[in-house]
């Protein structure tokens, strides 16, 4: 009999499972208002958006020290629609 293999959890996703889940619950509205940006999460709150991820880095560290925090880019979850977006960017310059 042989010993099925599974491999180790990512240590950031178990630490950080409550504010991934967060994230995909308010993916939409963040895809919606806010791509491209920096969030922060904590537990189950967002924190706060911010343009740069410096100062996403900076509030989460003034506000939590070493966390546990979540400091995520919204970005579409369908990549071909954030090349299609990406493209008409350059093509209205």
């Amino acid at each position: 009999m042989g010993m099925k293999y599974e491999p180790a959890p990512s240590t950031a996703r178990t630490l950080l499972k409550t504010e991934f889940d967060a994230y995909d619950k308010l993916r939409t509205e963040l895809e919606s208002k806010y791509t491209d940006q920096w969030v922060v999460i904590r537990g189950t709150d967002l924190v706060g958006v911010y343009a740069e991820f410096g100062d996403a880095a900076r509030e989460a560290g003034k506000r939590f020290g070493r966390g546990p925090y979540l400091i995520r880019q919204v970005a579409p979850t369908n990549w071909l629609e954030r090349g299609e977006r990406d493209w008409k960017a350059r093509a209205n310059r």
